[in-house]
């Protein structure tokens, strides 16, 4: 049985204290709320009548165009039912949003249907803005769960609801139903700001609400070798191992040239200029130098025909077996957070070598060794120091001799003064 009604969703408030009105499509148990576009504060929404109470400022006008769009369901159910067509919620559903696309008004439809701009927007930022295909992928990641939060809340999202309030909901989902982390969430609140400003300067919509949505982060557990340690890998016998040898030597050579996976993992003869690494980065498209030194020359020296490939899951999983045989046993603290919850534990060292771990040592030890900041910059490729503050973690040798330096001074004063200590 086909039903349809006029509501106000009362849990979903804006930053002003207004809730949507919406109309409600029912068919055997399946629903779907149209936005009206309307807006009011909860307490004036007459249940019963389904309608804007006489209490609120402007009441007639906005019945009466609530009414309207309700009749326009109701319209495109008996339309459907006298071309013997089944009036279900997908089919009313792709009706209307066929209603709603008229050739002379493009806002109009697409403020119905914003997520159906999402493949111009990709389209957009891979022929355009050249973005990779990793980057590709987390976008559409973000539109499988904008389209999964449409089906949890039963409702087309448009370009309107993008504010705080719509915010905090698809957090708040993320979160209790997907069991997202802090910097997972992050990211999709970055993809969906970046999709709302190129509709914006597209001229898709007007509302800039979204400007103001900030993206939750936390910061991530971070697990660097020691020199020793990087040594120990680097002389580990593995003769007659041959894939956990290659995914030593892979990781060692991103150990010591700071690059990404996704750019130590390709590298071949052609990117070696005598003494320098020349090679453009996948992911931010910039051309970086990095001087060859003896961890990078024993490498590539050792693949004359250039370096094996390995795929990166191969390599997380087969260096967690090169941490055992180099006795990585030492525990660390992991935190993370999912669910919006901080939680803490601890793993061995082994199991937390990843291929991103290289990069991470790589900007460590350079300055261990003595490298000035913006140098290692150069090299990594890193434009702000924020961002590059990230992947340092400064070794604990280097710590102690800085703290011994700035407060090992009880030498200096005399012993009547170190007695009354």
């Amino acid at each position: 049985m086909a039903k349809t009604k006029l509501y106000v969703r009362s849990s979903y408030i804006n930053s002003k204290g207004e809730a949507a009105i919406y109309v409600r499509y029912s068919h055997n148990d399946k629903t779907i709320d149209i936005a009206t576009g309307e807006h009011i504060p909860p307490k004036y929404w007459d249940t019963a009548n389904q309608q804007v109470r006489k209490s609120f400022p402007g009441h007639s006008g906005i019945n009466n165009f609530i009414l309207k769009k309700k009749l326009e369901i109701d319209t495109i159910r008996l339309d459907l039912k006298s071309n013997r067509v089944e009036p279900t919620v997908a089919a009313v559903k792709e009706a209307y949003i066929k209603m709603q696309t008229p050739k002379t008004d493009v806002t109009n439809s697409v403020s119905q249907n914003m997520l159906d701009q999402w493949s111009d927007f990709a389209a957009y930022q891979r022929d355009t803005k050249r973005v990779t295909e990793a980057t590709l992928k987390q976008y559409n990641s973000t539109l499988k769960k904008l389209h999964d939060f449409e089906s949890h809340i039963n409702c087309l999202l448009t370009f309107e609801m993008m504010d705080n309030g719509f915010l905090d909901a698809f957090k708040k989902y993320l979160y209790n139903n997907v069991d997202s982390s802090h910097n997972t969430v992050g990211g999709k609140v970055k993809h969906l700001k970046t999709f709302l400003n190129w509709a914006l300067d597209k001229g898709l919509t007007n509302n800039v609400k979204f400007k103001s949505f900030k993206k939750p982060s936390s910061e991530t557990t971070i697990v660097t070798l020691t020199k020793e340690q990087l040594d120990i890998l680097f002389f580990l016998d593995l003769k007659g191992q041959k894939r956990l040898e290659k995914a030593r030597d892979i990781f060692v050579l991103g150990c010591s040239t700071g690059l990404r996976f996704s750019d130590y993992s390709s590298i071949n003869l052609a990117n070696v200029k005598r003494d320098y690494l020349v090679i453009s980065t996948e992911k931010t498209d910039v051309q970086v130098r990095i001087p060859l030194n003896d961890y990078s020359r024993a490498i590539l020296a050792k693949y004359p025909d250039g370096l094996p490939t390995i795929s990166n899951t191969n390599l997380n999983k087969y260096l967690k077996e090169v941490g055992i045989q180099a006795k990585f046993f030492e525990e660390h603290e992991v935190t993370t957070y999912k669910g919006g919850h901080k939680q803490k534990f601890y793993k061995p060292l082994y199991l937390l070598l990843t291929s991103h771990c290289a990069r991470r040592t790589f900007a460590t030890q350079s300055l261990s060794r003595g490298m000035m900041m913006h140098d290692v910059m150069r090299i990594t490729g890193h434009r702000d120091v924020r961002s590059f503050m990230k992947y340092v973690h400064i070794s604990e040798p280097r710590l102690r001799k800085e703290v011994s330096k700035a407060w090992n001074t009880l030498d200096l004063l005399n012993p009547d003064e170190q007695n009354h200590l």
